[in-house]
């Protein structure tokens, strides 16, 4: 039959239930999920029972019986007119499902191999890469051999390297010059993309220049309309139901110079904000080394929440408040405020694409927006590595990198 409702409150005080907080609908009122399933007649059917010599039975799980008996009070609790609840808050659950979507998404990593067998890859003679000559000299200047050696294993384009110093030998001081290797490496001499400029200056020498005649009668084939054919471009658009054109011919890259190689994106994270907050005050107040070897300024950007007020600046709040204003959304119908929000959002993955550097917390590098970034990162850098549980380091590394530094001191 249908089960009946308490109407004693003081055994209703002494229900406790664990929730899952599943959304807002205001401010004033919040979806919470639980478990509490019903027994089915399967459920009942497939219970094991114990029969007594006296004819009576009892169940074989006497657990089972406590669980159901325990949903079975939470639900009429729950369904009791004008019944009175108090919510505790206990933890986070945004933290433990990225981890757990990051340990199912391990295996499809480019270095899982890597991680399992805890062995580097065998250096290619194609894998090097060199930095301008100012730069390495400005490097050579201002550091030690190891901290050297340190900067030098970002060149070897290994997927993971490991920098390991005790407290006070300058690992924050590494990051920051590490950010700028990375940054400004060019493809060496042994890379496959060798930038040969003495070869390209006597390829220019002994081309042939074409005469005054030559350049006009190129510039009419490449340029007809000026010569009286229909411009293509103030054609009226095609009909709906027009048949496709033919397939356009495949284009194809080419390599124009030292200048033309793939900017590098970094995402740099850290276990907890006050660590990164140090690292996004650092580049801030130093900055990083530019080919040049002089200081300059990398396009900066701190993600997440509770950005320590010396790094207000450069966290995503203030510059989306920059671009889209600050005024407040009171009195704004609900369609304005749907359109504040997209436009938000929209101006939120501008400045993540704009970004050279980006600082997350290792937990919320796992935020959906990172996901919708057009372009991925191509190396993540991990401070206070071994002060981080090791699912939670795998968050970053779901974003396509081909290489991690892990910094730290065991």
């Amino acid at each position: 039959g249908e089960e009946e409702v308490p109407e004693d409150t003081d055994a209703m005080s002494n229900i406790y239930a664990l929730g899952y907080v599943d959304g807002r609908d205001s401010r004033n009122k919040m979806r919470v999920r639980f478990f509490l399933p019903e027994v089915t007649a399967k459920l009942t059917n497939t219970t094991a029972v114990a029969v007594k010599e006296g004819g009576g039975a009892k169940s074989s799980n006497p657990q089972k019986d406590e669980d159901q008996s325990r949903f079975r009070a939470v639900r009429n609790a729950l369904s009791a007119p004008r019944s009175a609840w108090y919510l505790m808050h206990l933890a986070n659950m945004s933290t433990i499902a990225r981890e757990w979507l990051a340990l199912h998404a391990f295996p499809s990593l480019p270095f899982a191999h890597t991680i399992l067998s805890a062995a580097p890859l065998a250096t290619s003679a194609h894998s090097s890469w060199e930095l301008p000559g100012p730069l390495n000299a400005a490097m050579a200047a201002a550091y030690n051999g190891s901290q050297l050696a340190a900067l030098r294993a970002a060149l070897d384009k290994q997927p993971i390297t490991l920098i390991q110093g005790p407290p006070g030998t300058g690992k924050t001081r590494i990051i920051l010059s590490l950010l700028s290797v990375i940054l400004h490496a060019i493809p060496g001499a042994k890379s496959g993309h060798e930038v040969d400029l003495k070869r390209y200056l006597d390829i220019r020498d002994q081309r042939k220049l074409l005469t005054e005649g030559e350049s006009a009668a190129l510039l009419r084939r490449s340029m007809p309309w000026l010569m009286g054919a229909a411009n293509p471009r103030d054609a009226p658009p095609l009909p709906k139901d027009a048949p496709r054109s033919a397939q356009l011919p495949e284009e194809k890259a080419e390599i124009l110079g030292e200048e033309s190689y793939r900017r590098t994106k970094i995402l740099v994270c850290a276990p907890s904000n006050s660590a990164l907050d140090e690292i996004v005050l650092r580049i801030m107040q130093s900055g990083l080394f530019g080919p040049t070897g002089a200081a300059y300024s990398p396009t900066l950007v701190r993600v997440g929440v509770n950005a320590h007020h010396t790094v207000e600046a450069v966290s995503m709040d203030a510059l989306v408040r920059e671009r889209v204003g600050a005024t407040g959304e009171f009195g704004f119908s609900a369609e304005k405020r749907f359109e504040r929000a997209l436009e938000r959002d929209r101006v939120k993955l501008a400045i993540l694409d704009e970004a050279a550097v980006v600082c997350s917390t290792l937990s919320f590098s796992g935020s959906g927006m990172f996901a919708r970034m057009t372009r991925q990162f191509d190396v993540v850098v991990i401070d206070e590595a071994a002060q981080a549980v090791e699912p939670s380091t795998l968050v970053p590394l779901c974003y396509g990198a081909k290489q991690v530094f892990l910094v730290g001191d065991p």
